[in-house]
């Protein structure tokens, strides 16, 4: 038989012994105790930190479209995808004519006679496309000059021998630099890692500039422009633009531009100083001092060696003839220049490929309207 206390054993619950402050019983009856506490203040700061990196977040992409917005070709992204689309079918529309994918290089095109229609092709167009410009320089009162500047390896004569026949059918001045740059070693004209020339080169062609303008320089003639007339931007550089590039680690160069978009020190002035005789240079890479800092430039020699005349840079890496017709009909002509001297260059031939066109048509604000039609060479808009 259970006795009394035998059966409170059985029915009564084990009691737990308290502790000394009761923590094991809270912990019990408690099981969330300080842990949960700590975890909410974990839960109150991570998400207090949302909004934070949400600003931080929005910051950074405000951060990035305004540089795109001032470093980029394009100001909206749309226009920049248009760009990329007319760059593939221009490379597509070659690759089609010639039924390979191995688009011709500059040596290629001038030695190789598989590309010989293209070649004729781009002749036909750079006539053509010259004869544009010339009549604008008539038009403008422009005294025209063209400046042969070699590249460092010379794959034919075929290029040169065009632009002779060029000049000497618009009776033009043509500067040939060959004589002159073959008097040197190429490791003293030319830089090592893309064929650009350095300082030393631009300052022989500044000085056969000079030479050849002593007596004829002409002032005030340029055609001129009010103000309402004249775009805010005459060059193609950010306006103000203070930088270095660096295209090879141990050729770094500095480059400034204007708050014309110039690659000048000083802005252009106008009206103009009508004791000064304002020459511009226009052309390629090679015009514009690619790989030279601003005191090593053609035209910044050129106006140290010619006390009266004021001479603007309006080169940019790729032109050919038809982007520099675009530019002077946009831009160039507002600049009121008396002479203009175009540097011509070899692959001047080969960017009229319809790829190579299309990779700088729409940069830097500049709208082509000069097109040629593939079959039979005739303009449309």
């Amino acid at each position: 038989m259970l006795t009394m206390e035998n059966q409170s054993s059985v029915t009564d619950p084990p009691q737990s012994t308290p502790s000394g402050n009761g923590t094991e019983s809270n912990s019990i009856l408690n099981p969330t105790g300080s842990s949960s506490k700590r975890w909410g203040w974990g839960k109150t700061m991570a998400f207090s930190l949302i909004p934070t990196i949400m600003l931080l977040l929005l910051v950074e992409l405000s951060g990035r479209v305004i540089y795109y917005q001032l470093e980029g070709p394009n100001p909206l992204v749309w226009e920049q995808l248009i760009h990329k689309l007319q760059v593939s079918w221009g490379r597509w529309q070659v690759e089609q004519k010639l039924g390979t994918t191995e688009l011709p290089t500059r040596e290629q095109f001038f030695t190789d006679e598989t590309f010989d229609d293209e070649l004729k092709t781009a002749v036909e167009e750079y006539r053509y496309l010259f004869n544009e410009f010339y009549n604008l320089m008539q038009n403008n009162t422009v005294t025209l000059y063209m400046l042969y500047i070699p590249p460092e390896n010379i794959s034919s004569e075929l290029p040169f021998n065009f632009f002779q026949s060029l000049a000497d059918q618009y009776q033009i001045p043509l500067i040939d630099m060959r004589p002159i740059y073959n008097q040197y070693p190429k490791m003293a004209l030319y830089n090592t890692y893309d064929g650009h020339p350095v300082a030393f080169g631009h300052h022989l062609v500044a000085q056969k500039l000079q030479q050849v303008l002593d007596g004829n320089l002409v002032k005030n003639q340029g055609r001129q422009f009010s103000e309402e007339e004249r775009p805010e931007s005459l060059g193609m550089w950010i306006k103000n633009e203070d930088r270095i590039y660096l295209f090879s680690t141990r050729d770094p160069f500095y480059h400034r531009a204007n708050s014309q978009g110039l690659r000048a020190l000083k802005p252009v002035k106008f009206p103009r100083n009508p004791s000064e005789s304002r020459i511009m240079i226009l052309g390629d890479s090679f015009a514009y001092g690619h790989g030279v800092n601003d005191e090593n430039t053609i035209s910044y020699f050129l106006e140290r060696m010619i006390p009266d005349a004021e001479v603007i840079n309006a080169g940019f890496p790729g032109m050919s003839i038809y982007h520099e017709l675009t530019y002077m009909q946009q831009r160039g002509q507002y600049v009121e220049p008396d002479i203009l001297i175009l540097q011509v260059l070899d692959n001047d031939l080969h960017e009229l490929l319809p790829h190579m066109k299309r990779i700088f048509d729409y940069k830097k604000g500049l709208r082509p309207k000069i097109q040629i039609r593939e079959e039979g060479n005739q303009p449309f808009q």
